[in-house]
């Protein structure tokens, strides 16, 4: 099972093809985008409930004075009667300045520098 599907029309794809067919030749292929991926393990069900996951990052832990530098958000959706997971969205994110540095701790744990937001 594939997370992700290649574009047979993607540039150069046809020539990676025709290489294939030989015996002495392997052809690699960039990992997608995470924005590429999508997860669809079997065919969505009829009755199936569709969850929000959300990621928030700050600027540390105390809600009363950090404040939100990344929101990021994706669906999943579950098969309400097995309790399968059927679909997975692909997420969406977006950045706020925080109008300040962040520390190197956050930096480190959040992976987003300050020249990003």
């Amino acid at each position: 099972m594939s997370f992700y599907e290649l574009d047979p029309k993607r540039p150069g794809e046809p020539l990676a093809c025709e290489l294939e067919r030989f015996a002495d030749y392997r052809v690699l292929r960039r990992l997608p985008q995470p924005d590429e991926l999508w997860c669809r393990s079997m065919p969505v069900p009829t009755n199936v409930m569709k969850l929000a996951v959300i990621d928030v990052e700050t600027t540390g832990l105390d809600p009363a004075r950090h404040k939100i530098i990344e929101l990021a958000i994706g669906t999943i959706s579950i098969d309400m009667a097995q309790g399968d997971l059927v679909d997975v969205s692909p997420p969406r994110s977006w950045l706020e300045d925080p109008a300040e540095d962040l520390s190197i701790e956050i930096e480190r744990l959040t992976r987003i520098t300050s020249g990003a937001c």
